[in-house]
């Protein structure tokens, strides 16, 4: 194998979550006035956490945008799983990445709450070592600290590791940490952005991912 472990994203990584954060975000907008947002704008206003989408959609960073994002997050979680759904070959390739001995863990900025739910309805068969999302005591990524805690549950060092994601944002994180930044075309950001922030590898489906994590590329 090419690693010893293997740090997830989830939305746009493993799981294709945009439109019921468009559908959750758009009632919000509605809510307060403003007109509906197109899912490609959703495509770039996501990455940073629920906060910080709600304060770019709304345009505000103030009072209001801290409304919108707990409006947000109890819409949301009315909503979350209508359409959510892992992408092409994900489940395959987690098992046998698991199967293989990687050990594996996911990190969002995506509120933790939110990605247990997600982590326990769609993928129940894959054992991840360390789970985390948005939380008040953890700087958010980019920051590097929830990658080191990552890294500690995985028992693994930073050269050991790989960091996959979707955005520039998780490539940015893995840069921080000094891990490997491995990107995935198939989400929310093109591979452009990958490569520009950090990527060593963009991939364009699972099965290629999974050879080179393995190193069977």
């Amino acid at each position: 194998m090419r690693y010893k472990g293997a740090i997830f994203d989830l939305d746009g990584t493993l799981l294709d979550t945009l439109k019921d954060i468009a559908l959750s975000a758009n009632l919000v907008l509605e809510h307060f006035g403003k007109s509906p947002l197109s899912l490609d704008n959703y495509r770039y206003l996501v990455g940073e956490g629920a906060r910080r989408l709600m304060e770019r959609a709304i345009n505000d960073s103030g009072h209001l945008g801290f409304e919108a994002y707990n409006l947000f997050k109890e819409i949301y979680a009315s909503h979350w799983d209508a359409t959510t759904k892992p992408y092409d070959g994900i489940n395959k390739m987690l098992l046998e990445l698991q199967d293989s001995g990687l050990r594996l863990g996911v990190l969002s900025n995506k509120p933790d709450d939110f990605v247990r739910d997600c982590i326990k309805r769609y993928f129940p068969q894959i054992s991840f070592l360390y789970v985390a999302g948005q939380k008040e005591n953890i700087h958010p990524k980019p920051h590097p600290d929830g990658a080191f805690i990552a890294l500690e549950a995985l028992h693994v060092k930073a050269n050991e590791a790989c960091f996959i994601g979707d955005t520039k944002i998780d490539m940015q994180t893995a840069k921080s940490a000094n891990i490997e930044a491995l990107g995935v075309s198939w989400g929310f950001r093109d591979a452009k952005e990958l490569y520009e922030h950090g990527a060593i590898e963009v991939f364009e489906n699972a099965d290629s991912l999974k050879a080179y994590v393995l190193g069977q590329d």
